[in-house]
């Protein structure tokens, strides 16, 4: 799954609240800001206000989803990877 498709489909919920998605390029970074917010860092912070396709660049919407997790009722920590060229 990519963070686009994920993205949309926290769009789709139509919930009250917009989902928060917390983006981490790799699961050492999420550990570190889990553990110490001074010290990890977040690639990306996304509201499901829009449409994914009117904002996240091309690097980001083709980022792979390699882990998701649930942090409150309306917000998620995802990790990504990126695809290796000619993959």
């Amino acid at each position: 799954m990519t963070l686009s498709e994920l993205y949309e489909m926290a769009y789709s919920t139509d919930a009250s609240r917009p989902v928060t998605m917390y983006v981490f390029e790799d699961d050492e970074s999420r550990d570190k800001y889990r553990n110490n917010p001074r010290e990890g860092e977040i690639s990306l912070v996304l509201q499901s206000h829009y449409k994914a396709s009117v904002f996240l660049k091309e690097q980001y919407a083709n980022a792979i989803v390699r882990n998701f997790y649930a942090i409150g009722m309306d917000q998620v920590d995802v990790v990504i990877g990126f695809r290796e060229e000619g993959t």
